[in-house]
């Protein structure tokens, strides 16, 4: 027996935005996982769609890249609420060290005199990877440096990280929370001289994930709220009739599942799912081994 986590390619669809069509045809499926590589109106679109349908909440996790999260910074508190639940790689930069806070308050001035109407003025990466190229452009005057450092975006005289690093972001609220990845290093909560690198993701539980137990009765709560039934396959024709056995009903078209295997299968949902309503169909399969009902998996049969 296993349980299938399918990851359907964006690049399948002919549209840029998913239509409830298509949508509900992965409800079906019973996809869980969705990952978005599209602009961020796109993508804000796509989710709200998905919103409607039910397939954002537990069970389902939407993960994005930094197509959409690097523009989080010009996106109002409330749009940035309505997508909720978004786990995504954002583009890391220092934002607390004193050559960016001193950029951030020159910037955000100017760009108040030049556009009094707009409604954020933070600079985001984009700004800061330009304003690090054309500083060291003018003061430099290296064009070969200017090159490297504007493919490598590391930002390397601002004090940053030792290494690369990667902001991974949780939208939660009217805001978002933050864990980072660091190359060579590891995970973390902070970049900071005090940071504590891991190897594991894990220590990023409670600022990605803080009202989510992160133990088997999540699973178990996943499982439970899926809206197909779970299904179960069965070999139809084992040799040990005593482990399963397959027997046609009376009724058209209906078989009884029995044998020791069976029983021990239905006594363990029972301990696992007491006080919770998890539906589950038995599928026989007819092949040659056991390798063939496992494939049946991949082959989403």
């Amino acid at each position: 027996m296993g349980i299938e986590s399918s990851y359907p390619d964006i690049r399948e669809f002919p549209h840029l935005v998913i239509t409830r069509k298509e949508l509900n045809q992965l409800k079906k499926q019973n996809h869980g996982v969705f990952v978005i590589h599209a602009t961020s109106e796109s993508g804000y679109r796509l989710y709200q769609n998905a919103k409607t349908m039910n397939m954002t909440g537990d069970g389902n996790a939407w993960i994005t890249t930094n197509s959409i999260t690097d523009l989080f910074h010009s996106v109002s508190p409330k749009k940035l609420k309505s997508m909720q639940g978004i786990v995504g790689t954002k583009t890391y930069f220092p934002e607390n060290s004193s050559q960016f806070q001193d950029f951030r308050k020159r910037f955000s001035s100017k760009f108040r005199n030049i556009y009094p109407d707009e409604e954020f003025d933070e600079p985001g990466i984009f700004a800061s990877q330009a304003y690090d190229a054309m500083r060291d452009l003018l003061y430099r005057n290296n064009i070969f440096n200017l090159f490297q450092r504007i493919s490598a975006a590391d930002f390397a005289n601002w004090n940053v990280a030792p290494s690369r690093a990667v902001e991974i972001v949780n939208v939660i609220g009217r805001n978002y929370q933050s864990g980072y990845r660091t190359q060579r290093l590891g995970f973390s909560e902070t970049t900071d001289d005090n940071a504590l690198y891991h190897t594991s993701m894990k220590i990023l539980k409670e600022v990605l994930w803080p009202a989510q137990p992160w133990h088997t009765e999540r699973q178990r709560r996943i499982l439970a709220g899926r809206s197909e039934p779970l299904r179960v396959g069965v070999p139809a024709d084992s040799l040990f009739r005593q482990f399963v056995e397959l027997k046609n009903d009376s009724k058209p078209n209906a078989t009884s599942y029995g044998g020791f295997s069976i029983k021990v299968f239905k006594e363990a949902m029972k301990l696992a799912y007491v006080n919770k309503d998890l539906r589950y169909n038995y599928t026989p399969y007819y092949g040659d081994d056991y390798d063939g009902l496992v494939k049946q998996i991949a082959l989403g049969i």
